[in-house]
């Protein structure tokens, strides 16, 4: 259970109903999140981060709940969920209808449950998917102070939440089908821990 009255969660909690952006510190990383469910609350992000329509934004899932992000969750992903959420996994699914196009790529959509920091609070407390993006411009490198963060990106609705992230590996991102499974990014998790869970082996 999340202590939702820390004046650094009620003050987050605040800019995310207002449709404003929030960066957060993740187990890694700092991270932008917005509601995911809000198309002005996306609008802001885009600007802010100079990102480009069409490469999708990842997600940050609480731990109920997921699965009406994604449309026909498959037995593996199940499995995976089961063994490495929370934690820097992140699992490209087929997308549920509901989500907003800009989420999307090729149908599919990527999703974690952020293991502990300030962002799983963050996404737990407010009980609807946010935005998971890295907190930097395209193409520079990810940031782990919110001195870092305010030299990076500037802009009307930017809240910055105090802590120092650990750095370190970023989330595995593989994606999921009904027929198997594909390393799109090596992280945190090896492929030796994920075959160790999926009886099924990865696919070229």
């Amino acid at each position: 259970m999340v202590d939702t009255h820390q004046p650094w969660l009620e003050r987050a909690l605040a800019v995310l109903t207002e449709g404003g952006v929030v960066a957060v510190p993740t187990e890694s990383f700092f991270a932008l999140a917005v509601d995911a469910t809000r198309a002005d609350a996306l609008d802001k992000l885009f600007v802010l981060k100079n990102r480009d329509l069409g490469k999708g934004i990842g997600l940050m899932v609480p731990s109920v709940g997921w699965r009406e992000c994604v449309n026909n969750v498959p037995a593996i992903a199940e499995r995976l969920a089961a063994t490495f959420w929370p934690g820097p996994l992140s699992m490209v699914l087929p997308a549920a209808n509901a989500l907003d196009p800009r989420l999307v790529v090729n149908g599919c959509v990527s999703l974690r449950v952020a293991g502990p920091s300030r962002a799983a609070e963050l996404v737990e407390a407010f009980g609807k998917p946010l935005t998971a993006t890295s907190a930097n411009r395209p193409g520079r490198p990810p940031c782990r102070r919110p001195c870092e963060v305010a030299a990076e990106l500037s802009g009307a609705g930017l809240h910055i939440v105090e802590g120092e992230c650990p750095g370190g590996l970023v989330s595995t991102l593989i994606r999921i089908t009904q027929d198997g499974w594909t390393m799109l990014r090596p992280g945190a998790v090896s492929s030796e821990r994920l075959r160790a869970v999926l009886d099924e082996p990865e696919r070229c």
